[in-house]
């Protein structure tokens, strides 16, 4: 797939719905957007997650204006009205996906905007042409997924940790030491 046509319209790939259960892959694009271009307001009835390659612009959700830079997403939840737009100035690059699913409410967990380290929309947008098409994207949103969601809980606990720590002992000096020794312990335990 050619994916550097700069022409300021959308570039998706075919896709047909498999109607599989957990991640269902629906679309499929990317967009070199001119500048100011905007889209919405509109609400959809599945997920779409826009990943950022480069350039910047803008979400609003309810009233709330959301930037977002290269190397961020941003996530359109079924049900929500929202408008994005690329900035005049340097206008952004997009890849996007959009799904449904029983594990796509997930996402409804996330951040508006949120950073995303890998490139796993181009790997999706790389498999266009291919053998098993959609299933080989959907093999790539249950990575995504894992990235998302695969370490959360572990970190969650981490910072709540943390965090007592400090509520429990705010009235003392606090050292970074004494914090770490006290999740050592921790984990030492078990």
């Amino acid at each position: 797939m050619i994916l550097d046509i700069k022409d300021g319209k959308p570039h998706n790939v075919s896709l047909r719905n498999m109607n599989f259960s957990d991640l269902n892959p629906l679309l499929l694009g990317y967009e070199y957007c001119l500048p100011g271009k905007s889209f919405g307001p509109r609400r959809r009835s599945y997920t779409i997650i826009h990943y950022v390659v480069s350039g910047k612009g803008s979400l609003v959700k309810d009233g709330i204006l959301y930037p977002v830079t290269a190397g961020q997403a941003f996530i359109l939840r079924p049900g929500e009205t929202s408008t994005y737009k690329a900035d005049e100035k340097d206008p952004w690059v997009y890849h996007w996906v959009a799904l449904d699913g029983r594990l796509s409410e997930r996402f409804k967990e996330l951040d508006h905007v949120f950073s995303l380290s890998s490139k796993i929309t181009q790997e999706m947008l790389e498999c266009d042409g291919m053998d098993l098409l959609e299933y080989r994207i959907t093999e790539l949103l249950f990575k995504l997924y894992i990235e998302l969601f695969g370490g959360k809980a572990k970190r969650h606990h981490y910072i709540s940790r943390v965090e007592g720590y400090i509520k429990a002992a705010y009235m003392y000096p606090l050292r970074v030491e004494d914090i770490a020794k006290d999740l050592i312990q921790l984990y030492a335990k078990r």
